[in-house]
């Protein structure tokens, strides 16, 4: 039995307790539904004591039933001789009113009104439970002139109503936790909506009914978490679960079963047991069609935690069950089995499923079936995709397709894609004049961008004059002769200013500098003779280009005369020179007269501000911004204050930046990091996890920096403890998993750069991961949160320290009794190759009980070794392989590609990868060393089976247009 968690109807059950002690008869009536601790809720009541006392108050009185439960008609018989001081326990009290009807039922609710009401038969206290139909039954108030059936019992039970939720309170939950039973305290943790007594209950008897479940239901319930494993959604169609079950069947099991097999099985599955529990849950459809009418099934939701999430395992799944998923997987899941078939390499398959949610008008699965014929290879198969799109009416996809055909060097295809929408599409005649630049018909692509630019397109007039200077393109206008180059570009991006107002200034500037070697006088003297002639935007110009060039004070003076002559945009260009130039006074005056049309220059002041240190006169702009309707800048003003460490000013700018709509995704990030640099770690951690989602794998990554030290990370633990309920050990192992995770995947982009460098000293770990495993995963072992003792060991055989795995190992047989064979097996094969005979013997007797943890560590440790025994470890992964270890294949395979035996390699590979291993990056490097270019690209085009082979040519799934009308024909 678990230890009791006070809750909040306890209070009124022992002030009850405590008046029957005083020497007043009571009565109390527990109403909840199943399993929410009625019942242990009256026995303790009974145990109930006093702070001060050793004794419970009713310590010395009789309990009546004493063992089970009794019946109506002894009940009534025991209350006319049972002596005072007697506890009346009438567990499931529905059996004594209600079962053997309303006279008996009366009777009993009479015979206790009066030994409740004679004071010389007590005291006595009665304790009832009751379901709430039971007693909604039992004291209903009959309506006028209805017969009243249970008037003696409704008397009896008025005003002894004490309500039993059926939910924890948060407290409550907390409470659970921290009482370090791991029973309880993983139900706390685990139980969904808080329902705690119910997980308890139903938790064994779950595990029960599937250990014993019948052949057929045993395969449903595979083919649940199989699928489920696969990226399936919760809810599961009878058809999908019908077709897909029979995969899960032996040959023998198949024959004995009858037609009626798979209705018996669904009842066997969804039949509820304890706590309401139930391995499956039924609900009819909602109307949809093809497969998606009938009725629906999901997996109990301990179950898949258990099975599915934890751990996360890798599913083998068959030709058979992916073509039953292909044809009857629900809508929403579509995209995610197909995102699991493109990461195993199953194009065809993911083919199928971007194929059938692109028919059933799933939202980017179009899209998304164009991306994988892309990736790979298949651009007719991807421009058949936009076809159909196009005849659909979505003439964007145009865009695409041309891009894709113009990569391919198919230029005169891309054409034809963009002519239909080349007179209203700006970006389709950029396209088509990049063909021709592909093309090496540079004057014909010209003549295309100049074009656009005569209809008021900027960037394809800086396109044409960049082209138009440019010597070095192949097939180009020069030919050599590049003297004059930029006369032509000049006269031309002149008139198109002058004549079509496009704003060419700055490239016109940009060319004079180039051909004056860097030199920027003439494009100085231009910019003012512009500025005289009335071309009043030159000034600004001329102010920043002399801003770049260090002449800050004569860009001031080109600034005011732009202000003068209220040039747009004017004042906040000179604001922000202002502020470059450190005239920062002046800067927020101008800034402030240019706010009131565009608040944003104020926004960007005050960033200014904030990188010179100036805080309090940045929050200043930033209010400023935020009033006069620039929202952003709330957000801009929690980064700054973040920054120096100003958390409650932080904190409430972030929440004025959320209720104004600028709290981007992001910014809780970005204000948590700025804390945390400021030196305020603990409370960047407890602000930022107080409201992020702790499920999300990543939620760390952003303030991994700050968990190095003691109290951010403890933070962390206490914040993550709390939100989800977990022991003090659990939260810090959890902590701990993630500091891991980036330190290794920082550790990997090291590596990676120092080998693109040509570096062959390697790190091997970082300070994330040293501490995450010499520190807090023992601690969390050692706070009560078991499974992180070997959980360390194998961190550290990992990276290597195979003495430090051994001490932990010894760490947690002496503290905890845990022992591993299997680690224990590993750690001697790593200590020395005089040890490696009883190794594989250790191995070798695991295996014949079917355990493989052990088989491909220890392997790859006996390979480590000077002279090592490479026929022994090879010998053993082949047994893992046999045995089904995903992990031994693999070593298998990486042992075999070290010894130049490519060929049985790839076979290992291709077998992992279809069955759910990311070793796409070995296949590719093995094909390389193998220098096997046509089965790369063939690998690459047309990815692997279900069965683990190399796939066949295929042929692309038909739209469902396509299909009908084949069919038609």
């Amino acid at each position: 039995m678990t230890p009791y968690v006070e809750r909040v109807h306890d209070a009124s059950v022992r002030e009850a307790v405590r008046r029957a002690h005083r020497g007043g008869s009571r009565i109390i009536s527990l109403v909840g539904e199943v399993a929410t601790g009625k019942k242990r809720t009256a026995w303790q009541a009974i145990q109930y004591r006093e702070d001060a006392q050793r004794m419970p108050l009713l310590q010395d009185w009789h309990v009546w039933p004493g063992t089970s439960p009794s019946d109506p008609v002894t009940l009534l018989a025991e209350i006319a001789r049972m002596p005072p001081k007697t506890v009346y326990w009438l567990a499931g009290a529905g059996r004594y009113f209600l079962e053997e009807g309303p006279e008996i039922g009366n009777d009993v609710a009479f015979a206790l009104r009066e030994m409740i009401g004679d004071p010389t038969r007590g005291p006595n206290f009665v304790v009832c439970t009751f379901t709430p139909s039971v007693w909604r039954e039992l004291t209903a108030v009959p309506a006028s002139g209805d017969v009243d059936q249970f008037r003696q019992v409704r008397l009896l039970l008025a005003e002894t109503q004490i309500a039993v939720p059926d939910t924890f309170t948060e407290a409550e939950v907390e409470k659970a936790v921290e009482m370090g039973d791991p029973r309880l305290g993983d139900a706390a943790a685990r139980a969904v909506g808080r329902r705690v007594v119910q997980y308890l209950v139903a938790a064994p008897w779950l595990d029960a009914a599937f250990d014993a479940a019948s052949p057929g239901a045993r395969a449903i319930l595979r083919c649940c978490i199989a699928v489920r494993r696969l990226g399936h959604d919760r809810w599961i169609s009878q058809t999908l679960l019908q077709r897909g079950a029979v995969g899960f069947l032996s040959e023998p099991e198949q024959e004995a079963l009858d037609d009626g097999w798979f209705v018996l099985a669904l009842e066997e599955l969804t039949r509820r047991g304890a706590g309401g529990a139930s391995l499956l849950t039924e609900r009819a459809s909602s109307g949809q069609s093809g497969d998606d009418r009938g009725r629906w099934y999901r997996l109990d939701d301990d179950l898949v935690r258990r099975r599915v999430k934890n751990p996360p395992l890798a599913e083998e799944a068959d030709e058979h069950l992916w073509s039953v998923l292909a044809a009857s997987a629900s809508s929403k899941s579509l995209i995610a089995l197909a995102k699991e078939c493109r990461r195993r390499r199953l194009l065809f398959q993911a083919n199928q499923f971007y194929r059938r949610a692109a028919d059933e008008n799933v939202r980017g699965a179009a899209e998304a079936l164009i991306d994988l014929f892309r990736e790979s290879k298949r651009i007719d198969d991807a421009i058949a995709v936009c076809d159909e799109l196009i005849e659909a009416g979505r003439s964007d996809v145009r865009l695409s397709a041309a891009e894709m055909l113009i990569a391919a060097g198919r230029r005169s295809e891309a054409m034809a894609r963009l002519e239909p929408i080349a007179n209203s599409n700006d970006q389709a005649r950029v396209l088509a004049a990049m063909a021709l630049v592909d093309d090496k018909k540079p004057a014909s692509a010209v003549d295309r961008y100049r074009e656009l630019a005569e209809d008021g397109v900027l960037e394809a007039a800086e396109t044409a004059a960049d082209m138009m200077t440019d010597d070095t393109l192949e097939g180009g206008l020069w030919n050599g002769h590049s003297e004059q180059r930029y006369e032509p570009a000049l006269k031309w991006l002149t008139r198109l200013l002058d004549e079509k107002k496009l704003d060419t200034r700055s490239k016109i500037v940009e060319f004079m500098i180039m051909r004056d070697k860097g030199r920027i006088g003439n494009a100085i003297d231009w910019l003012h003779a512009r500025g005289q002639g009335g071309d009043y935007a030159a000034y600004l110009y001329g102010a920043r280009l002399l801003v770049e060039h260090d002449r800050a004070e004569d860009a001031l003076s080109w600034c005011d005369t732009a202000v003068e002559y209220d040039v747009d945009g004017a004042r906040a260009a000179t604001a922000m020179i202002y502020a470059q130039a450190g005239f920062l006074d002046a800067a927020f005056k101008h800034a402030q007269a240019a706010a009131v049309e565009n608040p944003a220059v104020l926004a960007d002041i005050a960033d200014l501000f904030a990188r010179k240190g100036l805080v309090q006169r940045a929050l200043e702009g930033y209010r400023r911004a935020a009033d006069l309707g620039y929202v952003a800048a709330w957000a801009q003003a929690a980064v700054a204050a973040a920054g120096v460490g100003w958390v409650d000013s932080a904190r409430d700018f972030f929440k004025r930046a959320e209720r104004a709509g600028a709290g981007s995704p992001g910014l809780r990030q970005r204000v948590a990091v700025a804390m945390g640099r400021s030196g305020k770690g603990k409370e960047a951690v407890e602000w930022y996890l107080a409201e992020v989602d702790p499920a999300d794998p990543e939620v760390l990554n952003p303030i991994s920096d700050f968990l190095l030290k003691d109290e951010p990370f403890h933070a962390a633990a206490e914040q993550y403890a709390r939100r989800v309920h977990v022991s003090k050990g659990e939260a810090l192992s959890w902590v701990a998993e993630r500091l891991l995770e980036v330190g290794f995947r920082e550790l990997e982009v090291q590596q990676s750069h120092l080998i693109n460098s040509g570096s062959n000293l390697l790190p091997k770990f970082n300070d994330k991961i040293v501490m995450a495993v010499d520190y807090w995963l023992p601690a969390a072992a050692i706070a009560g949160y078991q499974p992180a003792w070997l959980r360390t060991v194998d961190v550290l055989l990992s990276l290597g320290r195979f003495d430090s795995a051994e001490r932990r190992l010894k760490d947690a047989e002496r503290r905890d009794g845990i022992r591993s064979e299997v680690h224990s097996a590993i750690i001697l094969a790593y200590s020395h190759k005089k040890y490696a005979d009883t190794a594989v013997a250790l191995v070798e007797s695991q295996l014949e009980c079917s355990n493989t943890a052990a088989v491909a560590r220890t392997a790859t440790a006996l390979l480590t070794h000077e002279h090592a025994r490479a026929d022994v470890a090879e010998r053993l992964l082949i047994r893992g392989r046999d045995a089904g270890d995903l992990e031994s294949r693999v070593a298998l395979a990486d042992f075999w590609a070290r010894h130049g035996q490519f060929a049985k390699a790839l076979d290992e590979y291709f077998v992992a990868l279809a069955r759910g291993c990311d070793v796409y990056l070995k296949i590719v490097r093995t094909l390389s060393m193998a220098r096997n270019d046509a089965a790369l690209a063939e690998f690459q085009k047309y990815g692997v089976t279900p069965e683990g082979t190399l796939a066949k040519p295929w042929i692309a799934a038909p739209s469902r247009g396509s299909r009908d009308a084949s069919r038609s024909r």
